[in-house]
C-alpha cells in the first residue's frame, strides 16, 4: 500500500550561494573566516531587518532550485498561492510528503556557527552534523518519528545525500540510536562520481554541437589522464583531489571556451552569472573530486530505493554521466538494471521525461530541463516525487524517442 502524505517525510539537502563545504589545509582558515564574517553580517544582528532585501534574492533562487517559492512552506502543498505559475495551485491539491530543507553544512545559507571548530572539512564531518540534527528534529517533534524517511537533493547533494543516507543506514544497522525510517534518496543532476562524469562532458557536447569534432577527439585523448588522476583521489584524498581538479578541467576548459559564453547549467541559455567567489571555490576544492558511489550499493541491497534524474540540458552534471556511472555501479540488482528498457515518463498524458530501471534503482532523463529540473519542469517534477516516495511505477510503453543512449 502506498504511503499516504501524513506517512512520508522528505529532506532537502540544500547547497545555497555561501557553499563551504570542505578545507583540508588549516591554511586555508582565513577564507572560513570570510564565509563566517559573512555569514553572520547578514543573518545575526541584521536578519529582519535584511529580510526584504533575501527575499528578492537568494531566497528566490534556493527556493526556485526547488520549484517552490516560498521556503517557509514546509509541506508540498501548503503555500500554494506562492507557487510559481507554471506550477499552479490545483498540482498541489494533494499532499506528498511533509518537507524540510536544511542547508548544510555549517557556514552555507543560513546554517552558521560562532565557533570555527564546527566547520567541516569532509563528507565524514557532514554526515556525523546531519545525523546530529536529524536526531534533535524527532525528538523535538516526536510525531514524525515513524514516518518513512527520504534525502534528497541536488547538484553538490550527489556528494552530500550519499553520505548522510550511508550515516542513518549504518547507525541503524548497528542500532545505535533512535531507528530512522530511511526509505530512499533521491539526486537531481548530481556530482557523485567524477571519474565517470568528466568522461562524459566531451560526448555531451560533442552530440549538443557545441564543440567541433576535433576539439572531442582531442579531448578524448585528454581524459585517461584526468581519470587516473581522480582514481588517485579515491574517497579520502585531499591534495591529490585538488591536483585532479585542476588536471580534468583541462577538460572542461576548451568546451566552455568554444561554447561561446554558454550557461553550464542550461545550454539553451547564455551565461548572465559571474564566477564563483574564489575563497569558496578554494574551500570544496579538496572535496570535488571524490567519489561517493561506493556508499551507494550497501543501500540498495537493504532496499533504500534511489532515484537519480537529470535535466538533459545541462551540462556541468549532464544526464549522460550520470547514466554512465548508475549502469557501472556493481551490486546485486545491476544485470537486472542495465537490461530495463527505456520507457515513457507521462504526466497529464504528456511525454516528459525517459525512464530506465528496477523498483531499487530508476533513471529519469528530464525532458527541456537544465540543472534544476524542479525549477524548469514543476509539475513533472512534482509528479516525480510523488510516484517516488509512494513506490509507483514511473513510466510505461517503450521510449518515443531518446537521443544518444550511451
Amino acid at each position: 500500500m502506498a504511503p499516504s502524505a501524513l506517512q512520508c517525510f522528505l529532506l532537502l539537502l540544500t547547497l545555497t550561494a555561501a557553499a563551504a563545504s570542505t578545507i583540508v589545509e588549516p591554511a586555508w582558515e582565513r577564507e572560513m573566516a570570510y564565509i563566517r564574517d559573512w555569514v553572520e553580517s547578514k543573518f545575526s544582528d541584521r536578519l529582519h531587518a535584511f529580510k526584504d532585501e533575501l527575499s528578492a534574492s537568494r531566497l528566490e533562487a534556493f527556493a526556485s532550485e526547488l520549484g517552490v517559492s516560498s521556503p517557509q512552506a514546509t509541506e508540498v502543498g501548503v503555500g500554494a498561492a506562492e507557487m510559481p505559475e507554471t506550477l499552479g495551485k490545483e498540482a498541489l491539491s494533494e499532499k506528498v510528503a511533509n518537507l524540510i530543507f536544511v542547508d548544510q553544512p555549517i557556514g552555507t545559507g543560513f546554517s552558521y556557527s560562532h565557533d570555527p571548530r564546527d566547520i567541516v572539512h569532509t563528507e565524514k564531518g557532514v554526515s556525523e552534523d546531519m545525523y546530529d540534527f536529524l536526531l534533535a528534529f524527532y525528538a523535538a517533534h516526536p510525531e514524525y518519528q515513524d514516518h518513512d524517511l527520504f534525502i534528497t537533493g541536488e547538484s553538490y547533494a550527489g556528494h552530500f545525500v550519499p553520505a548522510v543516507a550511508a550515516k542513518v543506514h549504518a547507525m541503524n544497522k548497528a542500532k545505535q540510536g533512535p531507528h530512522l525510517n530511511l526509505k530512499g534518496i533521491a539526486i537531481g543532476n548530481g556530482l557523485t562520481q567524477p571519474d565517470i562524469q568528466y568522461g562524459a562532458y566531451a560526448n555531451y557536447a560533442y552530440q549538443n554541437q557545441l564543440i567541433a569534432k576535433t576539439t572531442y577527439e582531442a579531448l578524448r585523448v585528454k581524459y585517461p589522464v584526468c581519470a587516473t588522476a581522480i582514481h588517485a583521489c579515491g574517497t579520502n584524498g585531499s591534495v591529490s583531489c585538488v591536483a585532479a581538479f585542476y588536471i580534468c578541467q583541462t577538460i572542461v576548459d576548451p568546451i566552455l571556451a568554444e561554447a561561446n559564453n554558454m550557461n553550464i547549467y542550461d545550454i539553451r541559455k547564455k551565461c548572465d552569472f559571474g564566477p564563483p567567489l574564489p575563497e569558496i571555490q578554494t574551500a570544496m576544492l579538496a572535496d570535488i573530486m571524490r567519489s561517493l558511489e561506493p556508499k551507494i550499493p550497501a543501500l540498495l541491497e537493504d532496499g533504500i530505493r534511489f532515484l537519480n534524474f537529470a535535466g538533459e540540458d545541462d551540462f556541468i552534471c549532464n544526464w549522460i554521466g550520470n547514466s554512465r556511472w548508475m549502469a557501472a555501479m556493481e551490486w546485486s540488482g545491476q544485470e537486472a538494471y542495465n537490461k530495463a528498457p527505456w520507457v515513457n515518463f507521462t504526466v497529464d498524458r504528456e511525454f516528459a521525461s525517459n525512464f530506465t530501471g528496477t523498483d531499487l534503482l530508476g533513471f529519469l532523463k528530464v525532458k527541456d530541463a537544465g540543472h534544476m529540473v524542479a525549477m524548469d519542469q514543476p509539475r513533472n517534477a512534482l509528479e516525480m516525487m510523488r510516484r517516488f516516495l509512494r513506490g509507483e511505477r514511473m513510466g510505461s510503453g517503450r521510449a518515443n524517442f531518446l537521443d544518444h543512449v550511451v
